[in-house]
């Protein structure tokens, strides 16, 4: 017998799920995602390609059950991320544990960082750069090329030109230039990217010292509001699950109405009335019976024992 799951929900207290319970979730959660993987997969042995509607209307009832199984994932992800929290003994111990390791971790890279930024800073890489631009242009060869090549590649530069910027190799010149030219842009660029980088791994830091000397004050709070979140979400998982779910029966009804209406149709086209996987849609819907029906009697031996 299929029973609605859904007064069973306030079993969950402090966080706490009890194992067993969690896994006949899961198990109907398997056997419902098996029962409408297998009628989705008898519709498509029915349904004749040609048909493009039926076609469509059939990826997109798949389309519908990819997405509960999402929303049921997701609320299974929430339920554990949310107990794990709820049920961590040492809140502020682990806080400490996390900032130590962040410490131990940024620290180092910090220094380092710094070091960088205050040799590039003290280099005269700048001022360099601009006595090497300066050189190139005060060149009167390079100069006369450097212009020729502004207003055309130099490929198209006169033969006397082309002989000159040969011999004086200025291609190979023109790149270092244009290395120079665009040094102190990188440079200013790097230096501000570092500094950002800096002041990101301080706030890291601090921010990670307020979360150690907080983490006292706010451990309680954070952990009844951890549990009341799993529990909200371990009801959202039994109302998922439950046999009168709308978005797991609906889906169900129009599974089983798409075989029989595709099997029916291919009945009049081939001549023969077989209904695939008839037995192992029977087999999965049993099973996911079954599993529905033991976890509500394993809840209910839960809720008469906390009574």
């Amino acid at each position: 017998m299929i029973v609605d799951m859904r007064k069973h929900a306030a079993f969950a207290g402090a966080g706490h799920i009890d194992a067993s319970a969690k896994q006949m979730a899961l198990a109907v959660f398997d056997a419902a995602t098996a029962l409408i993987e297998t009628r989705i997969a008898a519709i498509r042995q029915c349904v004749d390609i040609e048909d493009t509607e039926v076609v469509v209307d059939t990826e997109a009832l798949a389309a519908r059950a990819a997405a509960w199984r999402a929303e049921v994932e997701e609320t299974i992800r929430i339920v554990d991320d949310a107990a794990a929290i709820a049920t961590r003994e040492t809140p502020v111990s682990a806080a400490g544990e996390r900032h130590d390791a962040l410490v131990s971790e940024w620290t180092p890279y910090l220094g380092r960082l710094k070091d960088s930024v205050t040799k590039v800073e003290r280099d005269g890489g700048e001022a360099l750069a601009a006595v090497r631009r300066e050189g190139f242009e005060n060149d009167p060869i390079f100069a006369h090329l450097l212009r020729r090549n502004a207003k055309g590649p130099e490929k198209r530069f006169s033969l006397s030109d082309r002989l000159v910027a040969r011999w004086s190799s200025f291609g190979e010149e023109l790149a270092k230039y244009r290395r120079t030219v665009a040094y102190a842009g990188q440079r200013a660029e790097w230096l501000e990217s570092a500094r950002r980088a800096i002041s990101e791994a301080e706030d890291k830091i601090a921010a990670s010292r307020r979360e150690q000397s907080e983490a006292g004050k706010t451990a309680r709070s954070s952990r009844d509001e951890a549990a009341a979140v799993a529990e909200r979400g371990w009801q959202t998982l039994l109302d998922l699950l439950a046999a009168k779910a709308p978005a797991f029966s609906d889906l169900d009804l129009d599974a089983a109405c798409g075989v029989a209406r595709e099997a029916a149709a291919a009945a009049l086209r081939n001549g023969t009335a077989v209904v695939p996987l008839a037995a192992e849609q029977a087999d999965r819907l049993a099973e996911l019976d079954a599993r529905r029906d033991a976890l509500t009697r394993h809840l209910d031996r839960l809720a008469a024992f906390s009574q």
